[in-house]
């Protein structure tokens, strides 16, 4: 795939910056912006265009070094599997790639620092380029920002996601009418994942075109208008509010599926008196993972809720 081709948002802003690193030769790049945003799409091109230029002297761990930040590796150690990938002479320049940056540490933050001194900034060839991804740039210190090029991705447009869904489609000779199409582009919260789970679905079910008879089966989106009822409601009728959860479970809805939608709908609504209910959500989703995975959970749910916001808020119960 050439940069011509990358369905991705501010595409000119980003032929524009990756000319100017590749004049430059610099790769240390920060990549940031929400949640599928193409990120990782960039980082991927980046990281595929350098191994090309190289392809027939090393192979791709001679070149590239993944590291996520949830992985295990001690950075003060000298034995670590990065340190080692830096230390390994092959007389050309490589990159680490580092993902889910906002989950880094301030330790590991100063720890990379040395490293982007030590295998970049102090060496005249054969450098080691870092590249970081993240959703959360407020998370990188500015120790890392300063040593690496920012470059900001904006959130996909429904002209784009309408682009990457019939890219996907015409992959699998699956056709699709315009006004489904208009449908499916601009339902709230559209991601790639969703796009994909939608083609993979017609796949399962065998369907060649998709129309509106075939929505119900593809798009199990919840309407965030009900969490706008769940909320109106909470202080004066409780017993409504957790009966709008409870419907969502005998409706066909998973638990966990009504953890996550509840939780993009805080997100999406930037809703401050809201925001104090993040934890609480991510607490009853790990719930879930030690067994908690009843309906009842939905109503305990909705009473902890209740109590968490009248005590931020300062609202009688």
């Amino acid at each position: 795939m050439n940069l011509n081709e990358l369905l991705i948002p501010n595409i000119d802003k980003f032929k524009q910056f990756y000319r100017k690193m590749i004049t430059e030769n610099n790769m240390n790049i920060l990549v940031y912006g929400p949640r599928e945003s193409c990120k990782t799409t960039i980082i991927e091109f980046i990281i595929k265009e350098f191994i090309e230029r190289y392809e027939h002297k090393f192979k791709e761990a001679q070149l590239v070094f993944r590291l996520n930040a949830f992985d295990e590796i001690n950075l003060q150690s000298q034995n670590n599997e990065m340190s080692i990938f830096c230390q390994n002479n092959t007389n050309t320049n490589k990159i680490v790639y580092i993902d889910k940056f906002e989950f880094f540490s301030d330790s590991n933050q100063q720890l990379l620092k040395i490293y982007i001194d030590k295998y970049n900034g102090f060496k005249k060839y054969n450098k080691v380029f870092f590249i970081i991804e993240t959703i959360q740039i407020e998370k990188v210190r500015d120790i890392i920002k300063s040593r690496l090029n920012i470059f900001k991705t904006d959130a996909l447009t429904n002209i784009q996601y309408e682009r990457i869904l019939m890219k996907l489609l015409k992959n699998e000779k699956i056709s699709i009418d315009q006004a489904t199409l208009n449908y499916i582009t601009n339902i709230p919260n559209l991601y790639i994942s969703t796009l994909k789970n939608i083609v993979n679905k017609c796949k399962l079910l065998n369907y060649q075109k998709i129309t509106s008879k075939e929505l119900p089966s593809l798009c199990n989106f919840i309407d965030f208008a009900l969490f706008d009822e769940f909320f109106e409601e909470i202080h004066t009728n409780i017993k409504c509010s957790s009966d709008i959860l409870i419907r969502l479970y005998e409706d066909g809805y998973d638990i966990s599926d009504i953890y996550f939608y509840l939780y993009e709908y805080i997100k999406t609504q930037k809703r401050s008196d809201l925001y104090c209910l993040v934890e609480l959500i991510c607490f009853y989703i790990n719930e879930i993972y030690n067994g908690n995975y009843n309906k009842i959970m939905l109503v305990i749910l909705t009473y902890e809720i209740r109590q968490k916001l009248a005590i931020e808020n300062k609202v009688s119960i």
